[in-house]
């Protein structure tokens, strides 16, 4: 894992990117690539990370369900794939 620096010298080359985050937690590593105006999805199981990471991320799409395809409840959804084509 990247220490504060690294991680803030890691995060400054991609300003005006489009992010899928899975499994974010509390947005703490994904708020730098927020504050940088980079575009974030991200999902995760928990509605309580969801919570505290959309308080750092008001802007940011994030969605409630497992990685692995098990939709945990109701506020489940899938991002269009487009978005993260090369």
């Amino acid at each position: 894992m990247l220490d504060n620096k690294g991680f803030d010298r890691w995060a400054d080359g991609y300003d005006k990117a489009v992010i899928l985050d899975i499994g974010f937690g509390t947005g703490t590593l994904t708020t730098k690539l927020y504050e940088n105006g980079c575009e974030i999805y991200g999902q995760d199981f928990s509605s309580r990370m969801i919570e505290q990471a959309s308080e750092k991320m008001p802007g940011a799409h994030l969605f409630l369900g497992a990685a692995l395809g098990h939709e945990s409840d109701s506020r489940s959804s899938r991002c269009d794939s487009k978005l993260f084509d090369p």
